[in-house]
């Protein structure tokens, strides 16, 4: 059996599954094929995977619904055209809703999914703001685990990158303490993201730049600036300039 064809199975079992647990199999089979080739994500795509998929995020039981963001957030990665279907589909408001509701893996794979769907897309990242994505990402920066909040770090440093407004919207939520709360303390990636994220707010907002100083992330910039990659140290050597424009 060609892999084509398999692909056309699946998808008419994500459809027409007689139960709960074939439909989950089929999205579960589905994102791995999707996260393994990009032809073979295209396939999925054109065989109509899609809005099956969101529908089973809507409706699906809480296993489902964790194999359902899981292949959508396969089928965005790097694919500016899946995101935009997805995103007309109706998949935002059910991600955002499963960053409060989900099982841990949903939401983190929902932190991921939006991620993917925020990159490059300015409406994108207005609409998951407006879908009231950020005290949820909040949440989970200050009690998900490790793996939850590098993908919200990630998340959140998108979703401010140029804009002001969002960033805002972001630092006014509460982000800034358990973020540099992650830059002191957390494993080396969510150090490195959580930086990231501080410097897209130290960039866009005054008020920000206060928090993160007060908050007590200067020591763990300094470390970065010291030991990071030359990438690194560019991204801390700007957060800290903008953080000194604070004081002039």
């Amino acid at each position: 059996m060609s892999q084509h064809t398999s692909i056309t199975l699946l998808v008419s079992q994500l459809k027409e599954g007689l139960t709960e647990n074939a439909k989950a199999e089929a999205a579960l089979q589905l994102g791995k094929l999707a996260a393994e080739s990009e032809l073979w994500s295209r396939q999925i795509v054109s065989a109509g995977a899609v809005q099956p998929l969101v529908t089973l995020l809507q409706e699906g039981s809480e296993g489902a619904k964790e194999q359902a963001v899981r292949a959508l957030g396969s089928l965005c990665e790097n694919n500016a055209e899946h995101c935009t279907r997805v995103a007309d589909t109706g998949a935002l408001q059910p991600l955002v809703a499963l960053l409060s509701d989900g099982s841990e893996g949903a939401k983190i794979g929902a932190a991921l999914a939006l991620g993917h769907l925020s990159w490059s897309s300015e409406l994108r990242s207005a609409q998951i703001i407006a879908a009231g994505a950020v005290q949820p990402l909040v949440t989970l920066l200050t009690e998900g685990t490790d793996t939850a909040k590098v993908q919200v770090a990630i998340l959140l440093s998108r979703l401010a990158t140029n804009s002001d407004h969002r960033s805002v919207q972001i630092v006014n939520s509460g982000a800034v303490r358990p973020l540099v709360t992650l830059l002191r303390g957390g494993p080396s990636e969510a150090k490195l993201k959580a930086a990231f994220a501080l410097h897209q707010l130290s960039t866009h907002v005054h008020k920000g730049r206060a928090q993160i100083v007060n908050e007590g992330a200067l020591p763990s910039l300094v470390a970065l600036l010291e030991e990071g990659s030359m990438d690194i140290k560019e991204m801390v050597a700007v957060m800290l300039a903008n953080l000194a424009a604070r004081f002039q």
